[in-house]
Parts: C-alpha cells; sequence; structure tokens
C-alpha cells in the first residue's frame, strides 16, 4: 500500500524531475487505466489496489495525486513554481488532467490521497464503504442483536433511539425512518430534504433533532406534537416562517435556527418556558414577537445580522439572559431599561447604529464583556466604572473623541479595543499599546482639556434634552430655533456651529449646511427619515416602477405630508444618497433593475485599468456604496442599474459595480487621454462616500494581468498604493505571487 499518512507537503521540484525523467512508464500506465475503465474492464476496487500498487513502485505520483486534491489556484503555483522547463510545466498539467477527467480513475484517486480532499462528494453508499476501510469493525445489527456497547454500526432493523442518516440524493425523508418510534436522537443534517413530512409526528419520543443543511422553506405544523423534544436544530436552510403553533413544543430548551429567511417569529413562542438558548442569526428579522419577555428560562439568545430597529418593551423582561448578541442589525439606541437584564455577562451589540448609551447600561453589575465596536457612538457613560466585572470592551470603530478618567477604574478589565475613533485625549501611537498605557495615560493626564475647560465644554447632555423634548411635536425645527436653545444654554456662536457639525457627524441630527434650502432646517429626529426611507423602498408605487418615480407617486406615497415636509424629505434624501431627482423624475437606486446593460462587455478586454477596493469589515453601510455612488455621479452617468453604472468624461469612459463581498470595482477604459482624470474624480467620490458612511480599513488593490491570472478564476492583487509609489521611484516591473511571471506596471495602472 501507499504511504498517503504523511502530514507535510511532498518535495514538488524532486517528484516532478523524478515523473518528468520517466514519462514512458507512466503515460504507458494511464492509457491502460483510460482504457480498462472506458470498457468496463476493472471496478473501484481493484482501480484503487492499481493505482495504490503503482504509487508504492513511483513514489513521486503522489505529488500528482494530492494536487488533484488541490483548486485550480494552487494547481497553477505549485506547478509553476517547482517546474524548470516549459517541457516539464506540459507535462506535469498533462497528468492532473489525465487522472482527475475519468470520473472513475478520479474517485480512485480521492480515496487513495482521501485525507487532500476537502469535498469528495461520495453518494451514500460510497460513504459507507469508505467508512468500512477505515472502520473494519463496522457492523450491520438489527433489532434483535442491538448491542449499544458497539460504537461502530449500520442498523437495518426499524427499532433503534439514536440514528444519524445523511440524505444527500433524497429531497424527503424515507418514510421507513417514521416506524423506528423508539429513536430519542435523529440527525438529517447535510442533506437534500426539502420538506418534512407530517409522519413526523410519528416520533413520540424523540428528543433531540437536527435538519441543519438541508434546502427545508417550512416545517409542518405536526413538528409541534413532538412532545418530549428538547432540541430543535433547523440552521442554514430557507426557512421563511415557523409553525403557528411551535409553543406547543413545551420541552424545548434549544433551538437553533441561524442562517434562514425568517422575518418574524409566531407570538406562540411565549409558551416556551423552558427555553433556555435561542439562536436566530443571519435572518431577516425586523421586529421580536410583543410578549418575547415571557421566557423566563432563556439564558442565551442570539440574533445577529438581521434586520432589528427596536426592542419591545417585554425584551427587558428576561432577567434570566446571561449572553445576548444583537450585532449587525439596525438599532439606533439603546433604552434605559437595559438595567433589567441584571444577570447579563456578555452583550454583543457590535455594528448597529446606536448614537450613545444611558448611563442605566452601567448598571450592569455582572457585565463581564461589552462589545460596542462599529456603531456610531461619539462619547462612553462617565459612570462605566460601575462596570466593576468588565473584563472586555471593544469600542473601536465609532466617533468617540474622549475616554472618559473613570474607565482606568476597571481593575479587572483585561481586553480594551478603541482603535479608529478620532481620540482626543489619547494619542494616536498609544491606542495598540495596551490597556495598562492606556490606563496610566488617562490618570495621568486626566480628561482631555477640551472637556476641562469651561470655555469650550459643549453641552451635549442639555442639547440632547431639548431635541428629545422636542421632537415629541416636529420630525425638524427651524436653524434659527435650535440656534436660540443653545444661546439658552450659554454657547456662542462658534461653539454652536461646532456642536451642530458635531452632532450631525454622529448622527444625532441632520444639517446639510451646503443645501441651499436645508441649512434653513434641523432635522431633529433621523429616525424619521429611516421610516421615510423604508416607506420609500417598501411601496408597492416605488416596486412597480422599478424606482423611477414622478410627482404624483411621491404624493401618493406621502399623502399625509405637506408640500413643505415632502420637499424637505426629499432633499434630505437626496444629501444622504438615497435618491436623487433627473428631468421629472425622482430615482431611487435600491429599486433600480438588477440585470447590467449588453455594453459591461465592453469593459472586460485588456486594454482597461481595473481597481477594486475591498472592506476589511462587514459594514451594514457597505450595502449602500454602490448606490450612494449612482446618486453622486448620476449628472456623469451614461447608463446605471441597481448595483452599478457606467460613467462617462471627456469621452473616457468607466464602469463601476458592486463584486462579491461588496467590494467596490472600478475599470476604466484607456481609449481616452482623459482617462486620469476620470479615474482621479472617481477615487475622490469612493473616498467621499466612505467618509460619510463611515467605513474605515478600506484597501485599493490591482489584480494581476498575467496569462495565468487572465484565466483564473483566482488572482492575485496588488497594493494599488504600493504600485503607483513603486512606479514613481522607478520600477517597471513587478511579479505575481501565483504564477511568477514578471508584469509590467504600466499595464496595471
Amino acid at each position: 500500500m501507499a504511504d498517503n499518512n504523511f502530514s507535510n507537503e511532498p518535495d514538488y521540484r524532486y517528484d516532478f524531475k523524478s515523473l518528468f525523467m520517466n514519462q514512458g512508464p507512466i503515460k504507458a500506465f494511464i492509457e491502460e487505466l483510460r482504457t480498462q475503465t472506458d470498457h468496463s474492464e476493472i471496478d473501484d476496487e481493484a482501480l484503487e489496489k492499481k493505482i495504490n500498487t503503482f504509487c508504492d513502485i513511483n513514489r513521486s505520483i503522489r505529488s500528482i495525486g494530492i494536487l488533484a486534491g488541490k483548486n485550480i489556484r494552487e494547481r497553477n503555483f505549485y506547478t509553476n513554481l517547482y517546474t524548470d522547463s516549459d517541457d516539464m510545466k506540459l507535462f506535469i498539467r498533462f497528468l492532473i488532467d489525465a487522472l482527475t477527467e475519468n470520473d472513475q480513475i478520479f474517485h480512485a484517486l480521492k480515496t487513495v490521497f482521501s485525507p487532500y480532499f476537502k469535498n469528495r462528494n461520495f453518494s451514500t453508499e460510497q460513504l459507507i464503504k469508505e467508512f468500512k476501510k477505515i472502520f473494519p469493525e463496522m457492523i450491520e445489527v438489527d433489532e434483535k442483536r442491538f448491542d449499544t456497547t458497539q460504537t461502530c454500526y449500520v442498523i437495518t432493523s426499524n427499532k433503534l433511539t439514536h440514528l444519524k442518516l445523511p440524505l444527500r440524493n433524497q429531497t424527503i425523508i424515507p418514510e421507513k425512518i417514521f416506524l423506528c418510534e423508539h429513536l430519542i436522537v435523529l440527525d438529517l443534517s447535510s442533506s437534500s430534504l426539502k420538506e418534512i413530512p407530517k409522519s413526523i409526528s410519528k416520533l413520540k419520543r424523540i428528543k433531540q433533532l437536527n435538519l441543519d443543511y438541508n434546502n427545508l422553506y417550512q416545517l409542518p405544523d405536526e413538528i409541534c406534537q413532538l412532545e418530549q423534544l428538547t432540541e430543535l436544530s433547523v440552521t442554514n436552510n430557507v426557512l421563511a416562517n415557523l409553525p403557528r403553533n411551535i409553543g406547543h413544543l413545551s420541552q424545548l430548551q434549544q433551538l437553533f435556527l441561524n442562517s434562514n429567511r425568517l422575518n418574524s417569529l409566531p407570538d406562540s413562542m411565549q409558551h416556551l418556558k423552558n427555553l433556555t438558548e435561542l439562536t436566530l442569526n443571519n435572518n431577516q428579522l425586523e421586529t421580536f414577537p410583543t410578549d418575547i419577555g415571557k421566557l423566563y428560562s432563556i439564558i442565551s439568545l442570539e440574533a445577529a445580522n438581521n434586520k432589528l430597529e427596536t426592542l419591545p418593551e417585554s425584551f427587558y423582561n428576561l432577567s434570566t439572559l446571561i449572553s445576548l448578541s444583537l450585532y449587525s442589525n439596525a438599532l439606533a439606541s439603546v433604552s434605559d431599561n437595559i438595567s433589567q437584564l441584571n444577570s447579563l455577562e456578555t452583550l454583543d451589540l457590535r455594528d448597529n447604529q446606536i448614537l450613545y448609551l444611558p448611563d442605566a447600561i452601567c448598571e450592569l453589575n455582572h457585565l463581564k464583556k461589552l462589545y460596542l465596536s462599529g456603531n456610531r457612538l461619539s462619547e462612553l457613560p462617565q459612570k462605566i466604572n460601575q462596570l466593576r466585572n468588565l473584563e472586555d470592551l471593544s469600542c473601536s470603530d465609532n466617533q468617540i473623541e474622549i475616554i472618559p478618567k473613570s474607565l482606568a477604574e476597571l481593575s479587572q478589565l483585561e481586553i480594551l479595543q478603541i482603535e479608529n475613533n478620532p481620540l482626543k485625549n489619547i494619542p494616536p501611537d498609544m491606542v495598540f499599546s495596551g490597556k495598562d498605557a492606556i490606563f496610566k495615560h488617562l490618570v495621568s493626564n486626566g480628561n482631555n482639556q477640551k472637556k476641562n475647560n469651561n470655555d469650550n465644554c459643549l453641552p451635549y447632555a442639555d442639547i440632547r434634552h431639548s431635541i428629545k423634548d422636542r421632537k415629541r411635536s416636529s420630525q425638524y425645527i427651524p436653524f434659527t430655533e435650535f440656534k436660540h436653545i443653545c444661546i439658552n444654554l450659554g454657547m456662542k456662536e462658534e461653539q454652536i456651529q461646532q456642536l451642530i457639525g458635531e452632532l450631525h457627524a454622529e448622527g444625532s441630527i441632520y444639517h446639510f449646511l451646503e443645501d441651499s434650502v436645508l441649512k434653513n432646517w434641523v432635522v431633529i429626529n433621523p429616525q424619521w427619515v429611516d421610516q421615510e426611507e423604508k416607506k420609500l423602498l417598501k411601496n408597492n408605487i416605488s416596486i412597480k416602477n422599478q424606482g423611477y418615480l414622478d410627482t404624483n407617486d411621491l404624493n401618493a406615497i406621502w399623502k399625509n405630508y405637506s408640500s413643505e415636509q415632502q420637499s424637505i424629505i426629499l432633499r434630505v434624501m437626496f444629501n444622504l444618497g438615497i435618491c436623487f431627482q433627473k428631468d421629472a423624475h425622482y430615482i431611487v437606486p435600491q429599486l433600480l433593475p438588477l440585470s447590467p446593460p449588453s455594453t459591461e462587455n465592453a469593459f472586460e478586454d485588456s486594454s482597461t485599468i481595473q481597481i477594486e477596493y475591498h472592506y476589511q469589515n462587514i459594514f451594514r453601510n457597505i450595502a449602500s456604496v454602490v448606490t450612494q455612488l449612482i446618486v453622486r455621479t448620476h449628472d456623469w452617468c451614461d447608463q446605471f442599474w441597481r448595483y452599478g453604472m457606467i460613467v462617462v468624461h471627456e469621452n473616457a469612459r468607466a464602469m463601476i459595480r458592486r463584486g462579491e463581498n461588496y467590494r467596490t470595482i472600478v475599470i476604466i477604459t484607456r481609449d481616452s487621454p482623459h482617462y486620469k482624470t476620470l479615474q482621479k474624480n472617481i477615487q475622490n467620490e469612493i473616498d467621499s462616500v466612505h467618509q460619510q458612511l463611515k467605513i474605515s480599513n478600506v484597501r485599493a488593490y490591482v489584480p494581476c494581468c498575467c496569462s495565468v491570472c487572465r484565466s483564473d478564476n483566482y488572482k492575485f492583487y496588488y497594493y494599488y498604493n504600493k504600485l503607483v509609489e513603486q512606479q514613481t521611484n522607478g520600477i517597471s516591473y513587478v511579479y505575481c505571487g501565483y504564477s511568477l511571471e514578471k508584469v509590467d506596471i504600466d499595464n496595471l495602472l
């Protein structure tokens, strides 16, 4: 048998040379395999044995077997790096193709070199066969010969207590399973199920049911009759809703529903009195049931990456909660009632739209981990020192200017992340120096002088209180009224301008100084704008017209608003990049047709420059980058669609579109002498959008254009700024990190 239990990569250079020197026998062997498989003269087991024997004699062939298990990028990399001539390179590629193009040969190769194949795609029968090779002790048992001490078995009778069955090629559960009335644990994860039959109700004793990684779009009501069920897992499916009577599962303790398409939860969930763990990550939830606070046993709740904007009042009755994860939603505020969740040890609110934290959060005496990164916070509570048990605090990627001195009193704190904030009382070079250095600085220097100087201190709390009271009667007020409020608080003219700029930057208000109309108004309730944006996007008129609206459409959508109110909300949306006016139409990019124009193909030839903006962190606002660019550049636009546009300037043309992982991709043709000017204008607009959306950690890359990368889905990327620097310094070429080919920088830039 070939020695396939090795953990390190082989010596490809030695193996490739050895194979190249022995082309004759190897080609003869492959031809023999092809002939036998084409004429069905050899079965799988004999074929595997034959390959094993050949590998014993010609051990260098193992390199080809291992390369066959890698993706095309890795194959190209190793082939180009370790071959000494073009002829050798062609021969190695021939070997890989020859051993992978025939399904039977490739299957045998996967078996021989199984550790190197991440996705073997065996059928159920093949998988069992492979298990028997690995576990010779595997036996088939029936009900009468069932031995609970056996650790490896296949059950052929209809009575058993535990069953894991991967139904890879079946869309429904075989009825025979429902004859297993003694089943306690049933695992049908990673199958191809599209529906669960009503017969599921026959499994009266079932306690654990795993349906993860299927294609289920709903669960039958009959599943609610499984009264002994304590654990139900249906993650990574396509569920649009849950059974109305799910609350009948009175013994349910764990419910896992991650990665579905749920936009609401049934009201009956309040009756799950024994539920301790609930996961709802990666769905489309906009709210929780009104009475969710009746889950009196809940300990852990996860609802990350949804569309939650607010939490119902009853939510704060979940006093047993120890861990709460709501990151990557659309929460704009934290209620004072957060203090009622007095058992919390972990609170994750990353990547929301939270503007400020109430002092009540400092009453969570058991809190150990608090994650606030990626919000719009401008400050931390002064009473944060009351969180005596806090061990981990993350508040990076906000708008925080002052770290309160009281933070240094948290003696249990071990991890502190404050990077990517406009800090004024922590030097930039100290942000990554660790908690101890930051605490020492806070103690020795106190708070920023700006906060300690009465002449410069701005009354943030008083202004917010005044705005909060005014919101009850109006969504926006004249700038003169806002200025009068500030003057009554003792503020000077320059302080008023500074304050309104900072409140606008953090999103507490909207005041667009450069807009000829809006400069006279202050929107004191940004949530009002958010609500009207959703109304605009979800209205049947907008959807039917695919984002093209006229005055009559807007009057119908906002029929309860006066002409002044409509004018204000429209101009705010113009400035926020939500929509724009072109001729007689108001255009909403998020509702435009999805299909790009046919002229997109004109940007695929080699005479173009391509720059990609990659985002190191996934912010909620990333999805808005391209649509905001459409709004900002619509005067240049020759064509646009939902996730892209073609812009023209002095006969220079460029396409900007959204790519995978929300990348922003810019492709510029070189057929005009003005293409550099267009490139600079586009880069300035993209930088402005990133700044407006508060998106940080953006890197610009240029994809490689060598012969391998042009034909490969996996491309090597160069840092754009590094290429510009090298070109400025007179360097004319670089090397591809995959193919090692020399690439002219002028072809990249």
